[in-house]
C-alpha cells in the first residue's frame, strides 16, 4: 500500500521498479484519503527479491509519503 502525493509520472515511476525486478502486478485501486491518494498494488514476488531493499527504492520515489507491506 502506497501513501501519495499524486503527481504524472509516479505511477510510471512504481511500475518501472516493479519491472526492473521482475515483478508481476496482478491488481491496482486506488482511493484518496483526505489530502492524500492510497494505492494498493497486488503483486507476485520473486523469491529471490530482497523486500526492504523494494520497499526503500519505492520509498525514494518523489511524492511517496509511505509504503507499507501487508499479507
Amino acid at each position: 500500500r502506497f501513501e501519495v502525493i499524486d503527481r504524472i509520472g509516479l505511477l510510471a515511476d512504481v511500475l518501472t521498479i516493479f519491472a526492473i525486478r521482475k515483478i508481476n502486478v496482478l491488481s491496482v485501486t486506488q482511493k484518496m484519503q483526505k489530502e492524500k491518494l492510497v494505492i494498493r498494488f497486488d503483486v507476485s514476488i520473486p523469491e529471490e527479491q530482497n523486500i526492504k531493499d523494494l520497499l526503500s527504492s519505492l520509498k525514494s520515489i518523489r511524492n511517496v509519503i509511505d509504503v507499507v507491506r501487508s499479507g
